[in-house]
């Protein structure tokens, strides 16, 4: 696979409402000591069931996605929704499982990343892609998936004002 792929109805609105209801009222953001505090909340740690249930449908649904373009068996190492605020940005772009100057990566089997996004009430956070001069357009349901080695650098333009609300998986190639 050497492709971006986008699809723009991945998600049905009855999801998106029934998530975002979640993340806009929900107490389970994790409060850490840096730039991520309280700007996800992994699987693991989200105390509405019916929301468990539902983004592990999802995560199925792209380990299969991706085993169906790719004809590789994956498993997901990490699910995780995201708040973006009103300022927040990540640029420069980065890689998901490799540094650009060759050290190691904490991460170095995040092989595909995908985001889902959930709302559309903000303005900015536009995810970009250099080396493919790629901005996609985004709206809410839209599954964006790539893999996550320097040739798919991305970043995320600055959140100007709202809250932009995804879902973010990493996804580790099985060894047969």
């Amino acid at each position: 696979m050497s492709d971006i792929y986008i699809d723009h109805k991945f998600l049905p609105e009855k999801t998106i409402s029934l998530i975002c209801d979640y993340v806009t009222s929900t107490d389970d953001w994790v409060k850490t000591n840096d730039h991520w505090s309280e700007k996800f909340i992994h699987q693991i740690n989200i105390s509405n069931q019916d929301i468990k249930i539902v983004l592990d449908d999802i995560r199925t649904k792209i380990e299969n996605l991706i085993y169906s373009r790719t004809n590789n068996k994956v498993f997901t190492e990490t699910l995780q929704l995201v708040r973006w605020r009103t300022g927040d940005k990540l640029d420069p772009p980065h890689a998901d499982c490799e540094h650009l100057d060759g050290s190691p990566h904490p991460y170095p089997n995040r092989h595909y990343s995908v985001l889902i996004y959930l709302n559309k009430d903000y303005d900015g956070g536009q995810i970009f892609f250099p080396n493919q001069n790629l901005e996609p357009t985004i709206t809410p349901g839209t599954l964006v998936q790539f893999e996550g080695t320097k040739e798919y650098l991305h970043g995320v333009k600055e959140v100007t004002s709202g809250e932009r609300y995804t879902i973010v998986l990493f996804l580790t190639k099985q060894n047969d």
